[in-house]
């Protein structure tokens, strides 16, 4: 869709885009886990936190704790989850972490208006995601 032929994906300026939903219904939930068919590791957090969408890995770098279930706070005017098992940070937008950990990898997320005029969130992405795991932080 990011291309305008209304497939689900596309591909613009050499970046793999992929719709994975209404905006309408994405932004209900603070946190949502997106599985991926690549299987558990490549699993995506989709969160949505002060008007903006942001998908990292769903799983921590140091033992895989689950993010989707971490908690988010802005230090500084950076916005971080954490790991909820022995609370590691993570930049929401980079995926850097304020420790020597290595990254939790993150993709870009945007909006594109769909032809019936709705906003739908599309997110950069090499995986193949199959289903909204309806993980939720609310």
């Amino acid at each position: 869709m990011a291309s305008g032929s209304g497939n689900e994906e596309g591909n613009t300026e050499g970046v793999s885009w992929r719709l994975i939903g209404p905006a309408s219904e994405l932004s209900k939930k603070r946190c949502r886990l997106m599985y991926s068919s690549l299987g558990y590791d490549s699993d995506v957090c989709l969160f949505y936190v002060k008007g903006e969408f942001f998908a990292m890995d769903a799983r921590c770098s140091h033992s895989g704790g689950p993010l989707c279930e971490g908690d988010i706070e802005e230090a500084d005017g950076v916005l971080q989850v954490f790991c909820p098992w022995h609370d590691y940070d993570f930049d929401l937008r980079t995926g850097k972490s304020g420790t020597s950990l290595q990254e939790a990898g993150s993709f870009g997320c945007r909006l594109q208006r769909g032809a019936n005029g709705n906003s739908h969130s599309l997110m950069q992405s090499n995986h193949a995601l199959l289903s909204d795991g309806g993980g939720s932080t609310d």
